[in-house]
């Protein structure tokens, strides 16, 4: 996944705009957001483009609010 790639080299709170062809993306995206804790700031389709505004979200918050094994 390129965004998936594309979020890694970037700093949190960052804006990416995503933009695709396949309407999938409009619940791909965001769905793979809320698992990582990434922002969706905006979601759009027009004439056939999609879109998804995302803010990259902070993994060392991410990382200390998953529960821990007992």
């Amino acid at each position: 996944m390129r965004t998936q790639d594309k979020v890694k080299q970037l700093q949190p709170g960052t804006v990416l705009e995503v933009v695709g062809t396949d309407p999938g993306l409009l619940q791909d995206i965001p769905a793979w957001c809320r698992i990582n804790g990434h922002n969706v700031l905006e979601t759009k389709a027009e004439h056939h483009e999609y879109t998804v505004v995302l803010q990259v979200g902070d993994p060392l918050v991410m990382s200390s609010t998953k529960a821990s094994p007992l």
